[in-house]
């Protein structure tokens, strides 16, 4: 692994990532249903819904990453591979989601009173520290071709949107 503590850094920051994530989700999941316009909670609107399912599924998606590299830690198994992506995943998704929180609280989502706010901000430091999302992809890339058919099916991911399961990345 990577210098062990790059790797053991980069798994907790994962793991840091995806609590966040949940902490920011429930936030606006929570605003969705008690905020009102035009006699209904805001949550019932298709588009605002959409994001909140979204965010649900890319958490859920990065914690399972984060909890296969843990589980490779254990036993024994782990490859810097498996780090970057749980790494990449889960920071890049807390990203997304701290922005679609913002979205859903509106105007008030940029007020420094609500911690949506706090959050927004600090979820870009995580985004680059102990790796950015241009260093792990260059750590996916040139791990294993399972990995590599693995990252190819992630929707959003910069770099991934060129890499086809089955090809030979060189």
């Amino acid at each position: 692994l990577m210098g062990q503590w790059l790797g053991a850094t980069r798994l907790a920051v994962a793991a840091n990532s995806v609590g966040r994530a949940q902490r920011v989700l429930e936030e606006a999941l929570s605003w969705a249903v008690s905020r009102e316009q035009f006699g209904q909670p805001i949550g019932r609107f298709q588009g605002l819904s959409f994001q909140l399912a979204d965010s649900a599924l890319e958490i859920e998606a990065s914690q399972l990453l984060t909890l296969q590299a843990a589980s490779r830690v254990d036993d024994g198994t782990v490859t810097d591979t498996d780090v970057a992506m749980a790494k990449l995943m889960a920071t890049e998704t807390l990203g997304r989601v701290t922005d679609r929180a913002v979205q859903v609280f509106g105007g008030m989502g940029l007020v420094r009173e609500y911690k949506v706010e706090r959050w927004w901000r600090d979820a870009r430091v995580v985004v680059v520290g102990v790796g950015s999302r241009w260093v792990l992809g260059i750590a996916v890339i040139e791990g294993d071709q399972h990995a590599v058919e693995q990252v190819a099916t992630f929707v959003g991911i910069g770099f991934a949107v060129a890499v086809q399961p089955g090809s030979t990345v060189e």
